[in-house]
């Protein structure tokens, strides 16, 4: 009665956001042929779980995304609705299909074992016309009614499954008992990926191949026997992939099979053989004017006005702009405060309260009197005690907030969080939606988990906050240098005006930081123009060709969308470029050159190569 009750409610709330919802999502079809697309990734899953205690993505999502995004490849997170509609899946290059637990929600209208024969000749369409499928095992091998396809022929081929031809193989189940994989994708994806069975493992397998253009990757092996387990099949313009199992791009902390390390280097050679295939010369740099990393400074409420003060005027010295989330007890000194400086406010709800334990009338409530007390539309939100809540999100999406910062990214100590802002799925309930919220990221431990002590007035003596605020120091540069930089990722410092702010010993911490991060040419801005710039990122497409001496890019957008230093990468160095609009500009980076332009509906750029003697 209470899950019916739930499902009741939403249903209230469903007209009033699917409008906003579809206005925000801004839907255009590009072009039917996707081999002149640099390449856009579209994940189905049903995202964050609300029914789990860990309001997290499963761990391989996170590894795509940040795999991808270092390469300048955006992710897109989408429930499976959207593989009805053959426009949408055409913005993407590359469609990744998983059955691995907790990637979907177990019943048959999520799971993407079922699937409609409309929903499997749309992926057919898809890399008939140049897409890029990646798929784990099962995926489509039961009617959405229930029924297993298999059962009519004892097999899935091209009469009862329209994939068959696709993966170019003919599956059947075959008991993999004793049998091992082994294969090699490249150099640092080679060897046993999955050790030898000892228990009865009945799985879809090739069995018959009926492609001349497949290349297999990994096999099952027994013995002297052999058969398919990994492989890429070449159909009309486009690529499949099909995957023994799902596991293999679900990582082992999650009961998956591969390792942090191997599910990169298979998504990097993805990405490498779409490029290679399409013969694009060109990547995009997942920040603009060619920064290499972004950073970002952020406060919840807590303090004193003079912490307030002291933060704000040493951040100002050195030209950073900071965001302060706020609620309906700050007091009216700090609020006053706060609105005639030049920063970014963004809002923590009023009461701070725990939005899992409220409905969504009391998160909306809650919400909107914050919105009242400040006197702005807050386009930014973070949870009390960083713990998001599905109604709240809901309130959020329907009330059209731009970005949500809850969900700490760690990838230091394990996989949490990402270090690339993400567009929000949410569901609970047996009912599921797609959000354009994007997540982005704070750091996992903020200064009140290594200078709590403050707030509880525990300090005797210097030296002891002097120790504590050196191992806050090295956790943040650790973090910084190994789970950030090397994905040319995001940070988000997440400190407390009263504890960051306490004294100038305190603060050093920070300031430390962002000297090291300066140096590593990092874009430091705001979460609002870094959400601002990932939301067009996404929606921007890239159109590539080249011809005998130069190569020609065009950028195809949806109205009113454009981003000012759009940044392409390239190796080699040009002779000239020239944009249709605006100035260009070329810089050196660490593996090439940088081109850096405004990009907008119908930029085209032109490269000339430098001619080699």
């Amino acid at each position: 009665m209470k899950r019916i009750m739930f499902i009741i409610s939403l249903l209230s709330i469903i007209f009033i956001s699917c409008s906003n919802s579809e206005k925000n999502k801004q839907k255009f079809s590009v072009n039917s042929d996707l081999n002149k697309q640099l390449p856009k990734v579209l994940f189905i899953t049903t995202g964050v779980n609300f029914e789990k205690e860990d309001k997290d993505l499963p761990k391989g999502i996170i590894i795509a995304i940040q795999t991808f995004n270092k390469k300048g490849i955006p992710v897109r997170l989408e429930p499976r609705d959207v593989l009805f509609d053959y426009g949408f899946l055409s913005q993407y290059s590359i469609i990744i299909l998983s059955t691995a637990k907790d990637y979907h929600d177990g019943d048959r209208k999520y799971s993407l074992t079922y699937m409609t024969n409309e929903e499997l000749n749309n992926l057919k369409n898809y890399v008939k016309n140049g897409g890029t499928l990646i798929a784990g095992d099962n995926i489509g091998r039961n009617y959405f009614n229930g029924t297993d396809r298999i059962l009519e022929k004892q097999e899935l081929n091209p009469e009862n499954y329209p994939l068959s031809e696709v993966f170019g193989v003919i599956l059947k189940e075959i008991n993999m008992q004793g049998y091992k994989v082994s294969g090699k994708i490249n150099n640092e994806l080679q060897g046993e990926f999955l050790p030898q069975i000892d228990y009865n493992l009945w799985t879809l397998a090739p069995y018959q191949i009926v492609s001349n253009k497949i290349k297999t990757l990994a096999m099952w092996k027994k013995d002297t026997d052999s058969i398919p387990a990994i492989i890429k099949n070449t159909y009309e313009k486009g690529t499949a992939y099909l995957l023994a199992s799902s596991d293999f791009i679900n990582p082992i902390v999650s009961g998956g099979y591969w390792s942090v390390s191997q599910i990169e280097a298979f998504y990097n050679y993805v990405s490498e053989q779409f490029i290679k295939e399409k013969e694009i010369a060109i990547s995009i740099n997942p920040w603009p004017n060619a920064h290499n990393s972004a950073f970002c400074v952020s406060f919840n409420p807590t303090g004193e006005i003079e912490h307030y003060k002291f933060v704000i005027s040493r951040l100002k010295k050195i030209n950073i702009k900071p965001t302060f989330f706020v609620n309906g007890q700050v007091n009216d000194k700090i609020n006053d405060f706060l609105q005639s400086q030049n920063v970014n406010i963004a809002s923590t709800g009023y009461r701070y309260l725990n939005f899992n334990e409220i409905n969504f009338a009391a998160s909306i409530n809650d919400i909107l009197r914050n919105e009242a007390k400040w006197q702005q539309k807050f386009s930014g939100f973070r949870f009390p005690y960083t713990n998001p809540g599905f109604a709240g999100l809901m309130a959020m999406d329907i009330k059209a907030y731009k970005y949500e910062s809850s969900i700490s990214a760690n990838n230091f100590e394990f996989i949490h969080g990402s270090v690339f802002p993400y567009n929000l799925v949410i569901s609970k309930d047996d009912f599921y939606k797609s959000t354009n919220i994007l997540e982005i990221a704070p750091t996992y431990h903020d200064d009140y988990f290594f200078l709590y002590k403050i707030a509880e007035n525990e300090y005797k003596t210097p030296e002891n906050l002097q120790k504590d605020v050196l191992l806050y120091s090295r956790y943040l540069q650790d973090y910084w240098q190994y789970s950030v930089k090397p994905y040319n990722g995001l940070m988000v410092y997440l400190g407390h005006p009263g504890l960051s702010g306490y004294n100038e010993t305190t603060f050093s911490a920070l300031t430390t930081l962002i000297d090291t991060i300066k140096n590593d040419n990092a874009w430091i801005t705001t979460l609002e123009d870094v959400a601002d710039f990932r939301n067009k990122f996404e929606k921007i497409n890239v159109l590539f060709e080249q011809n005998k001496d130069s190569y020609t890019i065009k950028i195809k957008a949806p109205k009113g969308i454009s981003i000012e230093k759009f940044t392409i990468n390239l190796k080699e160095k040009p002779d000239k470029v020239k944009a249709m609009k605006g100035e260009v500009l070329v810089k050196g980076n660490n593996v090439g050159y940088s081109i850096i332009f405004d990009a907008f509906d119908g930029q085209f750029v032109t490269i000339r190569e430098e001619k080699k003697e």
